[in-house]
């Protein structure tokens, strides 16, 4: 209902009413709106406790993506350390078995 049906709606009744129960109807109804009114508040007051709730949580994922990028570069270099160790192992084998054919080449040939 909107504010002017309801104010004409409320002085029909003002017609229709004694004197003493127009004050009764009116201060039952201003009670009404008061806790109306106080209900609005609290329930505002939670809402801009949630917008800097959502504020802070939105600054804090932000930190977290942020962290994340950073710790999977990590990774990723780690990854590319590790693939150049077991590269630089396999090679190292290599040089091993080489030399040790070369030593018992070496031990053959001088005996």
């Amino acid at each position: 209902m909107s504010y002017i049906s309801y104010l004409f709606s409320f002085s029909l009744q003002i017609c229709s009413c004694d004197g003493e129960s127009i004050f009764v109807v009116q201060a039952s109804r201003a009670d009404k709106f008061e806790t109306e009114v106080r209900k609005l508040r609290e329930l505002l007051g939670e809402l801009d406790f949630l917008r800097s709730r959502v504020d802070e949580l939105r600054a804090e994922n932000h930190l977290l993506l942020e962290a994340k990028q950073e710790l999977e570069d990590q990774l990723a270099s780690r990854d590319r350390d590790m693939t150049s160790v077991v590269e630089l192992g396999k090679e190292l084998c290599c040089y091993k078995e080489l030399l040790q054919r070369s030593s018992e080449v070496l031990y053959i040939e001088k005996y």
